[in-house]
């Protein structure tokens, strides 16, 4: 990524390959899929600028929210969250269509 820049969505992480790295103040660290990230927040309807985005994550460790994050190329890695199949997927998709 050059330093000229401006990523200021998840979408545009995602656009350049690029994934979040989340280290929470308890020192729990994780890399989460920016594609997956993304596609969660769009399909619930969230807001997906970067700064909002980070004052929603929450540590799977200690459940603090307002990690400090930033952006990576490193892949992902930590633990398993949101639907994990195509079908699970559009499960929650539907489920959230009809509220």
């Amino acid at each position: 990524m050059g330093a000229n820049i401006k990523l200021t969505t998840i979408g545009d992480v995602v656009h350049h390959k690029g994934n979040l790295r989340v280290e929470c103040r308890c020192g729990h660290r994780s890399v989460i899929d920016a594609a997956k990230l993304d596609r969660y927040y769009t399909v619930q309807r969230w807001s997906t600028v970067l700064e909002v985005v980070g004052m929603h994550l929450r540590c799977s460790s200690c459940g603090s929210r307002g990690a400090h994050w930033r952006i990576t190329l490193e892949p992902p890695r930590g633990p398993r969250w949101g639907p994990q199949t195509e079908e699970a997927w559009r499960f929650l998709t539907a489920r959230l269509r009809n509220r």
